[in-house]
């Protein structure tokens, strides 16, 4: 597989040998725009625009277990 990459790479970092009758010349032919210009939305001026989703809520959540917690350390006397 790094041998196929490798050779995709050099491939597409070779000179470019398309022949020229493969591509048309420039300045002939029609011109499209490749993504057409499309006006941006606006929101009128006395509207607030609503807050982003919130994705994560902070939340204390208590811990449980299958184990009862364990029990309390006492005093060590010496």
């Amino acid at each position: 597989m790094a041998v196929n990459m490798a050779e995709l790479l050099a491939l597409l970092r070779g000179p470019n040998r398309a022949s020229s009758s493969s591509t048309p010349p420039p300045g002939q032919g029609p011109t499209t725009e490749p993504t057409p210009w499309i006006p941006p939305t606006q929101a009128p001026e006395n509207m607030e625009a609503p807050p982003p989703p919130t994705l994560h809520t902070s939340m204390a959540h208590p811990v449980t277990g299958p184990y009862p917690p364990p029990p309390a350390p006492t005093a060590v006397r010496t």
